[in-house]
């Protein structure tokens, strides 16, 4: 699930999450509406802001055009 699917449908599930972890959230629904369509963000693991996926395709012009992408980002309790 992306995670604008989790916060809309499943919000019940972050709203006892830590203060990192609500700092995240907010930082991610910032990003995907300021890059809407250039990333696609995951939560792989439903409820766990910990473990994060964002995919996105090589730039056009570049020797990346047309390759898929995909980083994970992995935060701790002591985020930021």
């Amino acid at each position: 699930k992306t995670l604008g699917q989790i916060n809309h449908k499943n919000k019940k599930n972050f709203i006892m999450q830590p203060r990192w972890a609500k700092r995240l959230q907010k930082e991610i629904v910032e990003i995907q509406k300021h890059y809407e369509g250039m990333f696609d963000l995951t939560v792989p693991d439903e409820g766990n802001l910990s473990v994060i996926h964002i995919g996105f395709r090589g730039a056009e012009g570049t020797v990346y055009e047309g390759e898929d992408f995909k980083l994970q980002f992995k935060f701790e309790s002591q985020y930021p």
